[in-house]
C-alpha cells in the first residue's frame, strides 16, 4: 500500500508549515500509522528563481522564536533541527494532499501549479469562518505567536481527522 503523501506549503517553511509538519508528524506516529502517512512541509521563497529564507529556522530569527519558544516547548513542538526547504515541482506532482497555510500561499500554488487544482487546499478547520493561517513574522508578541500555534496545532488534529476517514473509507473500497 502507497502511502498518503501530505505536504504543508506557507511562505518560507520557517513557522507555519514546519510547526504543521511536527504535529502532524506527532499524530500520525502515536496512532502507529506512519507506514501509511507521510508529512513533508516546504516553502514558495527558494522556488520559481525566488530567493530562500535568508535563515534556515526560526530560531534564527530572535523577534519570532523569543516570541513563540514558551508555547512551542509547552507542546513540545522542536524545530532546532528543522531546515527551511525549496518548494519544487516534484514535490507537488508527488502530493496527495497540499495544504497552503494562507490565502496568498493558495493562490501562488493555483497559479504555478493549476494542473495540481484538485489536491491543493487552503489550512482551515471545516466550517471555520477564518480560513487560513497569517504569517506572524515581525509582529505581535507572544499571545499572536500563541494564537498562531494553537490554531496550527487545530487545524492539523481536524486534518488528522480527515485523513483516518479518507483512509478508512479507501480501505473500504479495496475490499
Amino acid at each position: 500500500m502507497e502511502k498518503t503523501q501530505v505536504l504543508f506549503v506557507c511562505r518560507g517553511d520557517i513557522y507555519r508549515s514546519a510547526v504543521a509538519e511536527r504535529l502532524l508528524v506527532r499524530f500520525v506516529r502515536d496512532a502507529q500509522m506512519m507506514d501509511r502517512i507521510e508529512v513533508r512541509s516546504r516553502g514558495l521563497q527558494g522556488y520559481g528563481g525566488t530567493l530562500p529564507p535568508k535563515y534556515p529556522n526560526l530560531s534564527f530569527y530572535p523577534t519570532e522564536w523569543n516570541a513563540a519558544k514558551d508555547t512551542l516547548e509547552e507542546l513540545e513542538i522542536l524545530l532546532d533541527d528543522h531546515t527551511a526547504t525549496a518548494l519544487s515541482s516534484e514535490d507537488v506532482e508527488t502530493s496527495d494532499v497540499i495544504i497552503a497555510m494562507s490565502e496568498d500561499v493558495l493562490a501562488e500554488l493555483l497559479e504555478a501549479f493549476p494542473g495540481s487544482r484538485q489536491k491543493i487546499r487552503l489550512f482551515g478547520e471545516p466550517g471555520d469562518n477564518v480560513r487560513g493561517v497569517s504569517d506572524p513574522h515581525g509582529r505581535g508578541g507572544c499571545d499572536e505567536h500563541r494564537t498562531t500555534i494553537l490554531r496550527i496545532r487545530s487545524g492539523v488534529a481536524a486534518i488528522f481527522r480527515d485523513l483516518v476517514a479518507g483512509l478508512g473509507e479507501n480501505e473500504g473500497r479495496t475490499r
